[in-house]
């Protein structure tokens, strides 16, 4: 895949699962009345139909989807958070990025790339949760009865791939993953669950919000793109960077226009020596470990304060995209200020 494109998807996204709670089918006390028996994956709660709200876009559901396959971390992340055990068939696009999440859920990952819209459609499943449409035509995947929505949390970055249709949505990164928890729990026939999750994340960021454990120092998120491409850094205008805002530290390129920050001159970060260092890491599979020590053959690294003072803290990638997987990542860092 190209850089370009697979950087538009960095640093970002969500998965659903909707479920079937009444109906009629099955035979009553009366005798002449049928009940539907709820899906096994629905929860009591569970109201159907409902609608699904992305981008502009609207997908109605009669009922939970008994199949649901993800392409994308974020997508991923959000099914594993969501649905039940089972209900999350299958995955792929991940690129390397762990998912330990979906692992667990028994996830089959179909490809580590994406897939094309004959593949999708070849599977034995009624709803695809995608971070974006490239590599497949969600028209004709729709055509053939199977359902394509997006989350909201990650719709920024299926328009910067290709999806020019899309309305981003105004509100925040972290607005949107409280609505998408929301949301998606109801698609999938987990309305409480949803809840739950959602107050959850929003109670953490409430603390973290209080504490601002960096307030006072600032700090600079770095990353390599590949073992071919030099060091990299975000803006304020990434997740990265609101998060870094969100727990009071001051980045460094915090006014930089791009999200990401392509070519980082290092003898800025050189000059402007912050306090802490935050290394993402994993996006192609490198460790913590590695990138850690290639950053520390950069010229002149050993004289910086946050190498200095063992100020240096390791994210994971899978950490950082715009899902609830990101408050551990947030509190690694909040305990490393301490």
């Amino acid at each position: 895949m190209k850089k370009t494109t697979m950087f538009k998807r960095l640093g970002a996204t969500l998965t659903v699962s909707a479920l079937l709670m009444g109906g009629l089918m099955g035979c009553s006390s009366t005798g002449n009345e049928s009940v539907e028996a709820p899906s096994a994956s629905a929860s009591a709660d569970a109201a159907y139909p409902m609608t699904y709200n992305y981008g502009g876009r609207e997908v109605a559901f009669d009922k939970a989807p008994e199949k649901i396959l993800t392409s994308g971390p974020t997508s991923a992340i959000y099914a594993a958070e969501l649905a039940e055990q089972g209900q999350f068939a299958y995955r792929s696009g991940e690129f390397k990025d762990p998912n330990p999440e979906a692992d667990a859920m028994g996830a089959k990952i179909l490809s580590d790339g994406e897939l094309s819209t004959e593949s999708i459609i070849s599977q034995d499943v009624d709803l695809v949760i995608t971070d974006t449409f490239t590599g497949f035509d969600p028209k004709k995947v729709e055509e053939a009865g199977i359902k394509v929505i997006v989350p909201n949390s990650i719709v920024v970055h299926a328009k910067a791939d290709g999806a020019d249709s899309l309305q981003v949505p105004d509100e925040s990164p972290f607005e949107l993953i409280s609505s998408d928890l929301r949301e998606l729990g109801k698609v999938m026939g987990q309305p409480k669950r949803g809840e739950e999750k959602a107050a959850e994340f929003e109670k953490k960021l409430a603390q973290f919000d209080k504490e601002k454990p960096g307030k006072g120092k600032t700090a600079a998120l770095l990353f390599y793109f590949s073992p071919e491409y030099p060091v990299m850094s975000v803006s304020n205008a990434s997740i990265e960077g609101q998060m870094m805002e969100r727990l009071g530290l001051e980045n460094i390129f915090a006014d930089e226009k791009a999200p990401y920050v392509e070519e980082v001159n290092w003898e800025t970060i050189l000059e402007k020596d912050p306090d802490v260092i935050i290394i993402k890491y994993g996006r192609t599979g490198s460790t913590f470990e590695e990138d850690k020590a290639r950053l520390l053959t950069e010229p002149g690294a050993d004289t910086m304060k946050a190498v200095k003072n063992d100020k240096i803290v390791g994210i994971s990638n899978h950490n950082i995209w715009p899902t609830p997987a990101i408050i551990p990542a947030m509190q690694a860092i909040s305990d490393s200020l301490k």
